[in-house]
């Protein structure tokens, strides 16, 4: 979620202590831990905020450091790891405040979002939270424009129908756990159904692909790799932000002339790599975002019979 649309969160310039926030307008991206402490040092000086209980402190730094990046990043979800802003924070034995915090209808009303998935443990580090964000700014539609050409946009198509079929398109299909014990191919080495599928949509709608790889970033379906047990879900948000980079980076180079990109792969693996995409200038479809895995078998069964 970005910055100019690739930051986690904005940090504070100032001579002085901050003494309200309506008036500070110089911002520069940052990382994670910055961020946590300029929001500290923000709060600590704020005549405004008063003093916050451990709970409002909470919501009010996931609001500013993943709500407000969202919607100055045009995305219409995010999703928060209970780990992430525990560590960000730098509390102590905080993720039971941090999960009730996050779960409750009082961060729904502080944010203006909706929770739409909880996933992992009641309490845990790796506790996940999707909200959808519900404030005008925030449409199913996510927009860039193009740095080269003002007029021109960019759309992530929450589509399960349609996908791009101009020329220059490529295919980026996540690596899976279930792979073969060997070194193969990497169209070969994951066994999935769901890969399977995506492999079979990739290869008859025509174009290239790619499959996302946790351990090797952008790799070609030819390229003889070895088995591996790695997954974005087990990264901390900085290596998984700079995986994204090293993927941009090497699909940039491998794809000059690209115009669209069609990708089938969970949100770990969209997360940061997408706004890069879209600030690119480049159209990117996602026609499976919001499918349960079921469902996205049985679309991958109905395009181009690719889940056979």
């Amino acid at each position: 979620m970005a910055g100019s649309r690739e930051f986690f969160g904005f940090f504070v310039l100032s001579q002085g202590a901050a003494t309200d926030r309506d008036s500070l307008n110089e911002r520069q991206p940052c990382s994670p831990a910055t961020f946590a402490a300029a929001f500290m040092i923000e709060q600590h000086h704020s005549k405004r905020a008063g003093w916050m209980n451990q709970a409002d402190r909470i919501r009010e730094f996931v609001t500013d450091a993943y709500v407000r990046p969202a919607l100055a990043g045009d995305l219409n979800e995010i999703e928060v790891r209970a780990g992430d802003v525990h560590r960000a924070m730098s509390l102590t034995n905080a993720l039971p405040a941090i999960c009730s915090a996050l779960g409750g209808s009082k961060f729904e009303q502080h944010a203006d979002v909706r929770i739409i998935d909880r996933t992992g443990p009641l309490n845990g580090a790796n506790a996940y939270f999707r909200f959808r964000l519900t404030s005008e700014r925030a449409t199913i539609t996510e927009q860039a424009k193009s740095p080269t050409s003002p007029n021109r946009r960019s759309k992530e198509k929450i589509s399960r129908q349609s996908v791009p079929t101009a020329s220059f398109t490529v295919t980026l299909v996540s690596c899976v756990k279930s792979k073969l014990p060997h070194k193969a191919t990497a169209k070969e080495l994951y066994t999935s159904a769901q890969f399977r599928g995506a492999r079979r949509f990739a290869e008859v709608t025509g174009g290239r692909w790619y499959v996302l790889s946790a351990l090797y970033g952008l790799v070609e379906p030819d390229a003889i790799i070895n088995p591996y047990d790695r997954t974005l879900k087990m990264l901390p948000i900085e290596q998984r932000r700079a995986w994204a980079q090293e993927t941009f980076d090497a699909l940039m180079q491998a794809e000059p002339g690209l115009l669209n990109v069609i990708i089938l792969a969970g949100q770990r693996y969209r997360e940061f790599l997408v706004p890069k995409l879209l600030h690119h200038g480049l159209n990117v479809d996602v026609p499976m975002a919001h499918l349960r895995q079921g469902e996205q078998l049985a679309w991958l069964a109905g395009n181009y019979g690719a889940a056979r």
